[in-house]
């Protein structure tokens, strides 16, 4: 963790889903689980700017646009896209926006 650059975890919906209720983990995703693994995301590119003038930060999650409480955590460092690894075995370079999904097509089980 610091400054610099790293690779972010689907924590909330692979690593095991985060009640913010309760702020407990669920347990993490089979891949049984997966309705369609060749569009669930499980790393990619990642970095965070916490608004504390201090910059991006390297982070170690990715998280869906509907649970980052406006705080983008996919690093876009390579000409505008980022690198994901998905849950069948393939990884692509998607431009930005993409993963910005209002439906978090991306991020579900």
């Amino acid at each position: 963790m610091g400054y610099g650059t790293g690779y972010g975890y689907n924590w909330i919906y692979i690593g095991g889903f985060l009640d913010p209720l309760t702020w407990n983990y669920g347990p993490p995703a089979s891949l049984g689980e997966l309705s369609t693994p060749a569009e669930t995301v499980i790393f990619a590119d990642s970095e965070v700017d916490w608004g504390l003038g201090q910059g991006p930060q390297e982070s170690i999650a990715i998280t869906a646009p509907s649970q980052q409480w406006g705080y983008d955590d996919i690093a876009y460092r390579h000409n505008s896209t980022t690198n994901a690894a998905f849950a069948d075995g393939h990884a692509k370079s998607l431009a930005k926006g993409i993963l910005e999904s209002p439906d978090d097509r991306y991020f579900k089980r």
